[in-house]
């Protein structure tokens, strides 16, 4: 390849060094720019993470919530059970009372009819 003035091979290396740092710095351009988009991405996820780790804190705050409410109806439940059983205690009792009292109503009426015809039968 030598030429007579001698200068190609120069030419031919300036040529390739220019090449090399050409390539050298589309190469560097396109890492810049993966970079840039990576970082852009990072940016988005970290985004995202902060936003899907609020909703974690809301859920698990709502789940507190829930449970507590769960433990307080459970005791008003229970209350309301034994308040129940009382009034049904209660009720049996008056249902009680009020058998007792139409039985004996009846035989108090039974009774004044029996008398009442014995009074007529002797006059």
């Amino acid at each position: 390849m030598a030429e007579g003035n001698g200068q190609q091979p120069n030419l031919s290396r300036l040529e390739r060094i220019e090449a090399a740092v050409a390539s050298f710095i589309d190469d560097h351009e396109r890492l810049r720019a993966d970079h840039e988009r990576y970082r852009a991405r990072h940016e988005r996820l970290d985004k995202s993470h902060e936003a899907s780790r609020q909703l974690i804190t809301l859920m698990q705050d709502a789940q507190v919530r829930i449970q507590d409410a769960q433990v307080q109806n459970e005791k008003e439940i229970n209350s309301l059970t034994l308040q129940v059983a009382e009034l049904g205690g209660k009720i049996d009792g008056v249902i009680g009372s009020v058998d007792n009292f139409i039985r004996t109503v009846d035989r108090d009426h039974r009774e004044f009819h029996e008398r009442l015809n014995r009074l007529e039968a002797k006059q």
